[in-house]
């Protein structure tokens, strides 16, 4: 049977998640809008051969990766 402590640890948890979601979600309306002209590599029409100048996207995204 599940303990009263690790049912109150995991509702904590959760309700740390939640928090870290919505922080994620409201960060993403200011920056969505940084990412609207970003070329899709994924996209075989995309010239792979020409180096794509830094753009904000690109700043934000390392910036990112490095905190992770």
């Amino acid at each position: 049977m599940i303990e009263q402590d690790t049912i109150k640890l995991l509702r904590e948890c959760d309700a740390g998640v939640k928090m870290g979601i919505s922080s994620i979600d409201d960060v993403m309306k200011y920056v969505s809008d940084y990412f609207m002209n970003v070329p899709d590599y994924n996209n075989p029409g995309t010239m792979i051969n020409v180096i794509p100048s830094v753009n904000v996207a690109a700043m934000a995204s390392s910036s990112v990766a490095c905190m992770l």
